[in-house]
Parts: C-alpha cells; structure tokens; sequence
C-alpha cells in the first residue's frame, strides 16, 4: 500500500521549503471546529508525523525495539525500500532481545511487525512470509503467547499474538510451558484474556492510565485489532478500550501536560519543545497532540529523541475516536477524581493505590493525591502534586515533594520519585490545597539489602532526608519571594504559596536544577504548605491578591501532632493530619491518606468509582463522556 496523496502533500511541504528538520507540530484543534475540520487537523498531524519518520535515518543496528517502527514509519512514505528492509522484519524473531526474561522475540517489535504484516504485506515475498512464520516455528517452545509481565507488556503480546494468528491460520504454536496451539486456538485464548483485561477496566481502570510513559504503550497496540481483526467482538472490545484510554487522558490533562496523580513516570512532562536541552520525551503526551493538537508548541525532535517511534502507529491507523470524545474539554472548569488502582494480572483483584483529586480548567490545574503504598514495592515513579498554568514555555509547572523512595540520588535529583508516604495533602474551596510533611528520623521500613527499592533509598535509613522541596518554573511572568510567601503570576492568573511553619531557603540547589527552576526548601521534620490559585478579578491585580493573601488568615499548623485546621469558605472547619498506618486487610501495604475531621466527623476516601467528574466518569462497569460534541455512554 502506497501513501500517494501523502506523498503529493509532502512535496508540496518540500517546495515551499519547509525542512523537515524545523517542522513544528503545534497545529491546534478548537472545540468548535467543524467534523471536516478536526479530519483536516489530525490529517495533517498524521502528514507531518510521517514525514517525520522518513526523515530519519533507517538504522538496523539499533535493535528490534526501535529499527522495526523506523522501518515501519519509512516504508509508509517511501515504499518498500531497499531490500534489507523487508527482510529485516522477516527476522525480527531471530534478533537478539533486549530481556530474555521477556522470552525469545522483542515483544515491542510485535506490533510494528503485525501492522507491516497487515498494511504493508505486499512488500514481502510469499517466500519471506514463509520464512517469517518458520522463524517462529524455530522458537519452539519458548515463545510468550499468555504471559502477562506489565501492563503494557500484556496488551502488546496479546493483540500481536491475536493478529499473527490470524494472519498465518494453518500455524502452530507454541507457549513457554510446551503447550502448543493451533492459531483458531490461541486466537481463542488471547481474545479471552483481552476481554478479561477490557472488563477489568471499565470496573476498576488500570495503574498505567494516566502514565506519561506506558499509557502510550497500552493504547497503539489496540489500534491493530481495531483495523485489522476478522471478528467484530474483538473489534468492539479494543475499540471500546482505546476510548476509556483515550478519554481518561483528555479528561485528566491540561493543555497536552497530564495532571497528577501519575503513575509510573519516567520523564518530566514538556509543554512546548526546550531547544535548549536535551531530553527524552513523555510519550503519552503524543496521543494527546496527534488528537488534540496539544501541547501546541511540539517539534519534531519531540517524536524523535530517546523513546521508539511509537508515534508511526497512531498515524498509520485508519481509527478515529467519535465525536463525544474529540469534544471534551476543560471548558470552564471542572473537579475530577481518579482512584488509581494497584498493578493486576488480566482480572485479578486490584485495590485503591491513589486517592486522586484534581481541578482542571483552561488557565490553571491543581492535582492532587494521597498513597496506599508497599514499602518493599514499586512506588518511586509517582508524582501526587502539581499545580499547572498556561504557558507557551517548556516547563509549566509548580512542584513540591518529599524525597524519599529515590533519596540516594540526593534532595536536588528531581528524579521519577514524585511522592513520599510523609507527604499528604487536601485540596479545599475549589483552588486552595494544604501540604502536610511528617518526616521520622528512620525509615520505618528497613528492608533486605539485595531489594532492589531498598537500593535507592538506604543510605538515608538511618537519618531520612526532613525536607520539603519545591520548584517553581523561571518562565511564570513574575515570582515574588516575600518572607513566609512566594507569589507566582502567569497571565491573569496568580499563586499564593505559604510556609506554615519553618523558613524558605531560596536556590540552595545544584546549578543543573536551578536553570530553569526556582528552588524552594523547608528544612523540617514537621513543616506545611498553602496554596492558593485564582484568576485575576476586575478590580483586582496582582498587588492587590498579594495584598489580600498577606491580611487573610492562613490555616493553623499545629507542629506537636502534625496538623492543620482550616476554616472552608462554606463555613465548615476541617483539620487535616497526616496519618501513616498498616492496612487491616493485608499484611505488606500501608495508608498515607491524612486524617480529614470535617467539623468533627472523618471523612473517608470514596472508593464507589473508578473516575469521577462533570465530563468523564466510569463507575460500575459503565464509562460516560458529556461533551460539547455529544454524549456517549459504553457498558462493560
């Protein structure tokens, strides 16, 4: 299959001059734009995202992972290619992988191979696709056909295996174990374990979907089944999948950036491309800009630097989601909160981990969360707090946490460790938060040497890092430091930020951070922080908010038991204090959701949904979007 209407419009690019080198992505989508105009937009993304790929050079050399989506990317835009191409993917199931604990054949590499297979089959001989499926044949017994591993490992194998199956239907295969199927037969087992994993979902969510990193890696490979599955039910099922994704992305991010709390967060998140800095990408974020046209300001080494080139399958895919979900949008404002499950095996039981609670509108958003955590487990890729403001600069955020899970690297890292289970926090009055750190002097926790968590943390066991930091991007229009308060302008819109107990110590950091951050630090074991975030009223500017934060009653911290009374603007008085304890019901996972006494009476998480808000909820097994282009509701 030949992409020639694509290729006339690259030409046309080419003629008036535009290199592809300094393409910039930041075609945007207004929420009243006709269905023609949206369809225009997303294919000129899809354009300039291949036209991405085929500049890039093919190396071969790089290793399953990332050459077999390059040669995808490039077989789109310039045919078939020079014959090491095909023949490349033709041995992809003989390539040295990556993780032989992840079985013979790189499984990233499985589902650029399935849509080669599907979209560009005509490019290989009926003798290579003959060589390719004895290649797997070869593997014998090895193969991964229903491991699980991630949760992105087991979508990319399920839907691959599924498709391969499909597409060579007199094979046999064989699992890890020495059980062989026939492809009827493990199509059969796969689109079950699918199935379990979509239902799943609709009733508990899953840990990766709001990841900056993994939620990409669930989604692309639903697109496969959507375009090329035989069987409508299987078709449904992804279909029906790749919306819950798609929707809990929109819903949950500002401008392009997704709102914490995150999960398995590999990467800082980029509002616009730094060309001034080298980095690797949030890759999840490029679902939001291929549909979404946010963030505006990407370029092309924001598809092009570190990850695979993930982005070809988004591109290459002939799906579009339906209007109700290329609708939502943060409109005027909204409230959404995410009670992030624990990792699961297809449909295996999976608590609460997250408690989030989240303000989203179009010039500012608060996330918030608070833990259940596993001391011995995987928790230093999580971010619970950030407050977000509309900027066209890189970096757009205020953040603050403990360091804790990687606290090895140092206190200036500002590494994936977003979170402590000694920092907690409520968000109140819409758009004010309060900031709790508890900090022992131990970590409670002492654990094996050889864990491989305990690694990055135990050379504070003994005397924990009892410091609250906090960064401030150097783009915001204005940041004011005034005693006890930092004052932040962006725009129309301004923050308040109060220590409630201990002094700032301002740029007492590492050079490398304070490029393009302000630092802030408490050095306390007990210490809390206010924050406030409002528009900019008529007769109001920012003296006049910084005035009025300066004369208002702050909360009252009370450092002998670690806790805050605040006086709500609906008249309630709540105290907030931080509470660590063991969960009843298992024996290896704690609670660090703080104590909320609401005049007197404790108010606890709510656990009836998976997401709750105006434009975006799933709760027992049904997912609904109220959008400005519709509404649409799907049942498990």
């Amino acid at each position: 299959m030949k992409y020639t209407p694509l290729l006339c419009r690259l030409v046309s690019l080419l003629r008036l001059g535009l290199f592809l080198s300094c393409i910039v992505f930041g075609a945007s989508v207004h929420a009243a734009l006709k269905e023609d105009d949206w369809l225009d937009a997303v294919g000129s993304r899809r354009d300039l995202l291949l036209a991405s790929g085929a500049s890039r050079r093919v190396d071969l050399s790089r290793g399953a992972k990332t050459a077999a989506y390059e040669v995808l990317a490039a077989t789109a835009v310039e045919g078939c290619g020079p014959k090491e191409w095909p023949q490349y993917m033709v041995d992809l199931p003989k390539l040295k992988v990556s993780d032989s604990s992840d079985g013979p054949v790189e499984m990233f590499a499985l589902p650029p191979l399935v849509r080669y297979l599907y979209q560009f089959g005509d490019c290989l001989s009926s003798l290579q696709k003959s060589e390719l499926i004895a290649n797997f044949v070869a593997l014998n017994n090895r193969q991964r056909l229903t491991a699980h591993g991630t949760l992105n490992h087991a979508v990319m194998r399920a839907t691959s295996w599924y498709l391969l199956a499909q597409y060579f239907e007199r094979a046999k295969w064989t699992d890890w174990d020495g059980k062989v199927f026939d492809s009827i037969a493990l199509m059969r087992e796969t689109k079950s374990k699918l199935a379990q994993r979509r239902s799943h979902f609709f009733n508990k969510g899953h840990y990766e979907l709001l990841s900056p990193t993994y939620a990409m890696v669930d989604y692309f490979p639903l697109l496969n089944l959507i375009d090329f599955a035989a069987d409508e039910d299987v078709r449904n099922s992804a279909e029906s999948e790749a919306l819950l994704e798609l929707a809990a992305l929109r819903a949950h991010s500002f401008h392009g950036v997704i709102v914490p709390p995150l999960t398995r967060k590999n990467y800082d998140q980029m509002n616009s491309t730094d060309p001034t800095s080298s980095y690797t990408p949030s890759i999840s974020q490029q679902i939001l800009w291929y549909y979404y046209g946010e963030p505006k300001g990407f370029e092309n080494r924001d598809f092009r630097s570190g990850e695979p080139f993930y982005a070809a399958m988004l591109a290459l895919s002939k799906w579009r989601p339906p209007a109700a979900i290329r609708g939502i949008s943060s409109g005027s404002g909204y409230r959404i909160r995410y009670n992030t499950p624990r990792f699961g095996v297809w449909d295996a039981l999976t608590p609460i981990e997250i408690y989030g609670d989240s303000l989203i509108g179009d010039e500012f958003a608060i996330g918030t969360g608070n833990l259940n955590f596993q001391p011995a487990g995987y928790s230093g890729h999580i971010q619970t707090f950030a407050i977000l403001l509309k900027s066209d600069k890189p970096y757009n955020q205020i953040e603050c946490y403990h360091p804790f899970w990687k606290s090895n690297q140092g206190e200036d890292a500002w590494s994936t460790d977003r979170s402590s289970p000694f920092q907690q926090m409520y968000r109140y009055d819409e758009s004010s938060v309060v900031m709790l750190f508890d900090i022992p002097d131990k970590d409670p926790w002492p654990l094996n040497k050889d864990n491989r968590f305990w690694k990055d943390r135990d050379q504070h066991a003994n005397d924990l890092l009892k410091v609250a930091a906090c960064r401030v991007s150097r783009s915001f229009d204005e940041v004011v430091f005034d005693g006890q308060w930092v004052f932040v302008r962006q725009g129309d819109v301004y923050v308040a930020m109060a220590s409630l107990n201990g002094k700032y110590e301002i740029d007492e950091a590492k050079s490398s951070l304070l490029r393009d951050f302000y630092s802030i630090k408490i050095r306390q074991a007990r210490s809390a922080l206010f924050f406030r975030v409002e528009r900019r009223k008529t007769d109001a500017d920012f003296n006049d908010f910084k005035s009025r934060m300066k004369s208002s009653p702050l909360p009252v911290f009370d450092a002998s038991v670690g806790s805050v009374l605040v006086h709500e603007m609906t008249g309630d008085v709540t105290e907030v204090r931080c509470r660590i304890e063991k969960l009843a019901t298992e024996a290896d996972w704690w609670s660090a959701v703080p104590l909320i006494l609401r005049n007197g009476h404790d108010i606890k998480p709510d656990d009836s949904f998976v997401i709750d808000s105006t434009v975006l909820s799933i709760r027992d097994g049904v997912l609904r979007v109220r959008s400005d282009k519709g509404d649409l509701d799907l049942k498990n």
